[in-house]
């Protein structure tokens, strides 16, 4: 049995919400932490925006242990590395829009931190990364805006006030939410390259004159079976608006940006890249294309999207 998704092609929200589920979290122990501009270490190669010119930050607070102190660094040099990276051309694209990164150890003390109150929506049991790719909501940034954060809500209730000193989920978790969230950026930003309107807020996926990255999507949902659905509601429901309905609606922008973390290095979970990959293979080759485009340095590369279907697109030669 197959059933066909409906796409998100709205106009876009205030945010983009990455790797979260559909739960509302209690926001306990969230506290306003003092963000510290990252400055690399002498000696350390330059890798450039964001890194080495001002427009990152970590927001931790002071280390209680030698181990926690570790635990800090290796996050610091995780972040580093997955920002690293990017291409010429998407590093200049996302310079010249001055985007700026924050990491934190928790979404609470992002939105505590950053000035963000109601209606902003809750922090998620599982959310490790939030993004403000549209007109701001408060004087205190100045920028579009991504939050990273080191834990979830799960993990960190986990701890139950123990000091954080695992480094385990950091490398995997840290650099898969952070390519993730910088896709978000990377959508808005290709759009307003490519002048699709509303230029304040469009992005790639929801925009008012682009809807072939929504036709592969569609055509990719189409072909969804029953598992494949229940697969979406049980392991993977940020990449559905709500997994609750009998008739969920895909989340585009979701698919979008961690199809375009598979090309500089992978989101958070294998897992559900692989899913994307054999799943969404139209919409997967859409963003690789886009992404295969953009890579010539000189000035800053230009994204271009197909302009016929890929060969993933089930023998459609036309949008």
């Amino acid at each position: 049995m197959k059933r066909t998704f409906k796409s998100i092609l709205a106009a876009a929200g205030l945010a983009f919400i990455g790797l979260g589920s559909l739960l509302t979290a209690t926001p306990a122990n969230a506290t306003v932490q003092t963000c510290t501009r990252y400055v690399p270490p002498q000696g350390f190669p330059n890798p450039g925006y964001p890194v080495s010119n001002g427009h990152l930050y970590f927001c931790f607070p002071i280390p209680r242990s030698v181990p926690e102190t570790q635990m800090q660094l290796l996050a610091r040099n995780t972040v580093v590395s997955a920002l690293s990276n990017w291409t010429t051309a998407v590093r200049n694209q996302l310079s010249a829009k001055n985007i700026d990164f924050y990491v934190f150890y928790t979404g609470f003390d992002a939105l505590q931190t950053l000035g963000f109150a109601s209606p902003e929506p809750p922090i998620k049991p599982t959310e490790t990364g939030r993004s403000w790719v549209l007109p701001l909501q408060t004087l205190q940034l100045p920028n579009p805006t991504t939050a990273i954060f080191l834990f979830n809500v799960d993990q960190f209730n986990a701890l139950n006030g123990r000091i954080p000193t695992s480094g385990d989920l950091v490398q995997a978790q840290l650099s898969g939410t952070t390519r993730h969230e910088s896709s978000h950026q990377m959508d808005r930003v290709w759009a307003q390259i490519l002048n699709y309107a509303p230029t304040a807020s469009a992005t790639i996926v929801k925009n008012t004159t682009n809807t072939n990255y929504g036709t592969a999507v569609n055509w990719d949902g189409a072909r969804l079976t029953t598992q494949d659905i229940s697969d979406l509601k049980t392991k993977y429901p940020r990449l559905l608006i709500d997994p609750t309905v009998a008739t969920p609606v895909l989340n585009n922008n979701e698919i979008f940006a961690e199809s375009i973390a598979a090309f500089i290095g992978g989101g958070a979970r294998v897992d559900e890249d692989n899913f994307i990959k054999a799943k969404f293979p139209c919409a997967f080759a859409y963003a690789r294309d886009l992404y295969s485009s953009n890579t010539v340095p000189a000035p800053v590369g230009i994204p271009k999207p197909a302009i016929v279907p890929s060969t993933a697109c089930y023998g459609n030669t036309q949008w």
